[in-house]
């Protein structure tokens, strides 16, 4: 198990890495409104997913919200 959410952070920093690479080479205003945008996308998933902040209470909650932050990034910046 802890094997397992080793290699899943390990790829998920890849991924973070990736984002800020292609974040840096945006103009500084649009910097900001992705990054303003990611905040709501953020926001919203725990406002609406009761389970995933609850499981982010729990244990393991910061791995858990560092992989769910990473996803979230991957998905609306498509990196």
């Amino acid at each position: 198990m802890k094997n397992r959410i080793k290699r899943e952070i390990k790829k998920e920093l890849a991924n973070l890495n990736k984002f800020f690479i292609k974040l840096s080479q945006m103009p500084n205003n649009r910097r900001l409104n992705q990054l303003k945008q990611l905040l709501l996308k953020i926001k919203e998933i725990f406002i609406t997913d009761l389970t995933t902040a609850k499981k982010i209470l729990e244990e393991d909650g910061l791995m858990l919200f560092y992989i769910l932050i990473n996803r979230t990034i991957r998905k609306e910046f498509k990196c």
